[in-house]
């Protein structure tokens, strides 16, 4: 009965503040949550009984060059639409239809696009929300790589390099943030999601869009008077084309945990590895080609090894698995460097490193790359074939011959040289800028397209092969993510537009790929994870786990961090350089975020090498990284605090139970308060420190609904382990 009379009297508020007739509101609930429109200009006021006072913004679309001419109501009051009519200098004509419903949480806004125009164009497309009224305590989040990051700056990559902590709430600022980031540039967020928060109110509402939408270059724009604005760019618009979108704006307690728990809840498919044992694949990471004997003890106490087989058994790029019939018939590595001595190996010896470190205890990830094929490319193509060998053994022939529909052709300006080598300025604003020549890569092969039907049929019979010959790999890792970015101008996927043309976003391509060679692998038990140079969720679907080549740049780590709540996340440590400012510090941070980092060993490349002192912290730590395997992010509301904020902590749940890992601290003890969590069927509680010691921890009833951990710390660092029957 309370809540009813307090229902009602927030809906009588509502029509107080919309100032019009009590029939003119448009009314939705979800709960005990009332959504009110006003019929006559976008205004949103959202009541409910545990705020103390509304919530009001202006919601609604726009067109960048398009005049607003109508915006009508649909008569429908349990599935009220808003149509806006827009046009252009060019006559164009635009119709926003923007349906509203309840949703568990808050409120459905299923958005429509469409135009009678024959001829396709584009334009940008904006969702904006804007506070109706400035409020200095109101604080904003998102899932961003750096929260000291207003925008992507070029060189980011040794300019901000350092790893700031994500989970912070910010006051409103002006920002400009590109959906998927940049592992150069920063600047990005990964889950197309942002939190607007009222921590005086314990109040907070988030707007998230969904993942099976397209999506196509996105950006995130904010201002300090509380505009906030989600711009889609090169989406195409004809008669026969529309597009949509599904945006939900949910109302939660003040935590960014609340957010994402509702995200992870409604599209659980981009968060679960889709193979359900993935996440015991985890410990340090590598990037060796080193088959010799090492001390397996020694990387046990590491935390585990995961290695992602260096990408030099192939006698090219994208030849994973020539094409010969005898397994022991050998053939060249890859090399970049043509003085050093040949190398050769066979189809036998990969399969025998897999089973020897089955055998050991590891895994092993053989390479893969979806993205870019051959090795010294000739354009244009060689007027011949090199004489006296098979056709797979000549990169250009095989290419041109075989594969040639596939090379990407640029459609944006990007320096020249695709993607991973744009600007900041390209990166917030990309210009169209149509390729004739390929585009060159590493070992001059050329990027490719992988939504190209003759290229994808290869690629699934490299799969199949893999499969075949390698029954104790435990999967693959596929490389450069990056390629992503591109538009191919020579391919149409029937939904991209840049500059004046249909094109083909390779965001697409990756995504229909995916959806062959996934049920391949996780049919056979096996996983696959990937290096996302760009960090989206919706190409996360089919990934099993992350290993981020550029992960020990803080921002690309949290990003990735972000993808991987459920998931297993390896992070490259580029030299034992990263340790030397704070070797601690370095490595607690990975521990916070859930992550492995790469352990120095033998034959890593362009990673951390073998080095006595850097092997000791890996060892101090290595009890507490075992303790990150099949972890899961809590997202309760409010389960974890520190008292004073004298150190930071986040919560997993493992095969252990809860972790805590405490880092970071400022005082010699931390008091760690838990709350929503139900620890009745605790039976164990301790807390393991660097170097291995163990000691018993106790929690004390702090409250009805509470728990209090106080804890010694050592190096600033401690982890707590909870141990439920559950486990």
């Amino acid at each position: 009965m309370n809540n009813m009379l307090k229902t009602a009297g927030v809906i009588l508020l509502v029509l107080f503040s919309l100032r019009c007739r009590p029939q003119d509101p448009l009314i939705l609930r979800s709960s005990d949550t009332a959504f009110a429109f006003n019929a006559s200009e976008p205004t949103l006021i959202i009541t409910s009984p545990g705020l103390r006072k509304p919530l009001m913004l202006n919601a609604y679309h726009q067109a960048p060059g398009f005049k607003r001419t109508s915006m009508t109501w649909s008569q429908d009051a349990l599935l009220p639409s808003r149509t806006t009519v827009f046009i252009d200098a060019r006559q164009h004509t635009l119709i926003c239809t923007e349906t509203f419903a309840p949703t568990p949480g808050g409120l459905s806004w299923q958005v429509k696009w469409s135009t009678p125009e024959t001829d396709p164009f584009t334009a940008p497309l904006q969702t904006i929300c804007r506070l109706a009224s400035n409020d200095e305590t109101v604080r904003f989040w998102t899932t961003w790589g750096d929260p000291s990051q207003v925008e992507p700056v070029d060189h980011a990559i040794q300019s901000c390099k350092q790893w700031v902590d994500p989970l912070q709430l910010q006051p409103l600022r002006d920002l400009h943030l590109v959906y998927g980031g940049h592992k150069s540039l920063g600047g990005g967020f990964c889950l197309p999601a942002f939190t607007v928060l009222y921590p005086q109110q314990n109040a907070a509402w988030s707007l998230v869009q969904s993942p099976q939408d397209t999506l196509l270059n996105m950006d995130l724009k904010t201002s300090a008077q509380g505009w906030f604005e989600f711009n889609r760019t090169d989406l195409r618009l004809s008669r026969s084309r529309s597009v949509r979108h599904t945006l939900s704006l949910i109302v939660h307690e003040a935590d960014w945990r609340a957010a994402l728990s509702w995200i992870v809840t409604r599209y659980p498919d981009y968060f679960n590895p889709p193979n359900p044992n993935a996440g015991r694949v985890a410990g340090c990471g590598l990037y060796s080609s080193y088959e010799g004997e090492f001390d397996v003890k020694k990387f046990h106490r590491m935390g585990g090894l995961v290695n992602w087989k260096a990408s030099f058994d192939f006698p090219y790029m994208g030849m994973f698995i020539p094409p010969v019939q005898d397994p022991n018939r050998k053939w060249r590595r890859f090399s970049m460097d043509a003085k050093q001595p040949a190398t050769y190996t066979t189809i036998h010896q990969m399969a025998r490193y897999a089973a020897s470190m089955k055998e050991k205890g590891f895994y092993t990830l053989n390479y893969f790359n979806v993205t870019e094929f051959g090795a010294g490319i000739k354009y244009p193509p060689p007027t011949s074939p090199m004489a006296g060998q098979e056709l797979w053994q000549d990169a250009n022939a095989f290419l041109y011959t075989r594969l040639n529909s596939g090379i990407l052709y640029g459609a944006q300006q990007n320096g020249g040289r695709g993607w991973d080598n744009r600007t900041a300025a390209l990166q917030m604003h990309p210009v169209a800028g149509i390729h004739d020549t390929p585009h060159f890569t590493w070992g001059d092969a050329v990027a490719m397209d992988c939504g190209d039907s003759t290229y994808a049929d290869f690629l699934i019979n490299q799969c199949r092969l893999h499969l075949n010959y390698f029954p104790d790999a435990h999967g693959i890792c596929i490389d450069r993510m990056d390629w992503l970015g591109e538009y191919n101008s020579r391919r149409d996927d029937g939904v991209s537009w840049v500059g004046d043309r249909p094109v083909a976003s390779l965001y697409f391509s990756w995504i229909q790929l995916l959806d062959r060679i996934g049920p391949m692998w996780h049919g056979a038990n096996k996983v696959i994870f990937s290096n996302p140079h760009v960090n989206r969720l919706e190409l996360m679907r089919q990934i099993d786990g992350v290993y981020n080549e550029f992960g020990h740049i803080g921002f690309n780590l949290n990003m990735s961090a972000f993808l991987c709540l459920r998931k297993t996340l390896l992070a490259w440590t580029s030299s034992v350089e990263d340790l030397k400012g704070d070797a601690d510090a370095y490595l607690q941070h990975h521990l916070y975020m859930g992550a492995f980092p790469t352990a120095p060993f033998p034959g890593n490349d362009h990673t951390i090498e073998p080095d006595p002192w850097a092997e000791g912290y890996y060892l101090d730590y290595g009890p507490l990284f075992r303790l990150l395997v099949n972890k899961k992010w809590v997202l309760t509301p409010h389960v974890i605090r520190v008292k004073d904020q004298t150190a930071k902590a986040n919560l997993f749940e493992t095969d252990a139970g809860y972790i805590i890992p405490v880092i970071h601290g400022t005082e010699s003890t931390a008091e760690i308060h838990l709350k929503n969590i139900d620890l009745d069927k605790m039976i164990s509680c301790y807390v393991i420190y660097p170097g291995g010691r163990t000691a018993p921890a106790f929690a004390d009833r702090d409250g009805s609904q509470g728990w209090k951990i106080s804890i010694p710390l050592e190096r600033r660092c401690a982890m707590v382990v909870i141990g439920t029957r559950n486990n």
